[in-house]
């Protein structure tokens, strides 16, 4: 943490070598770095498969927020038929 409370962070920038390599740039050793970046949150994401809307799988979809709450409705192209959610659900933010 920083003196001010916020996270501090280790990363200093990132350069592209070439079309498959990049360079990443700290400001100071992460020993955790590699676990980081395999974290599924920060994979690769195509930008085509970003900005088309919908992702994920699940039984559910994503449809609102206030805040301090998620609304999640049904999704309905769901694969399995007999775990069809029938009801939106809220569920608190983390």
């Amino acid at each position: 943490m920083t003196e001010d409370g916020k996270p501090k962070s280790h990363y200093d920038g990132i350069e592209k070598i070439d079309d498959l390599t990049v360079l990443v740039h700290l400001n100071s050793p992460d020993p955790d770095l590699l676990l980081k970046l395999a974290n599924p949150a920060f994979s690769i994401v195509s930008p085509n498969a970003f900005t088309s809307g919908d992702g994920g799988t699940g039984v559910y979809k994503f449809s609102s927020s206030d805040g301090s709450t998620f609304t999640l409705d049904p999704f309905a192209g769901y694969w399995d038929v007999s775990a069809l959610a029938r009801e939106s659900i809220s569920v608190p933010a983390p």
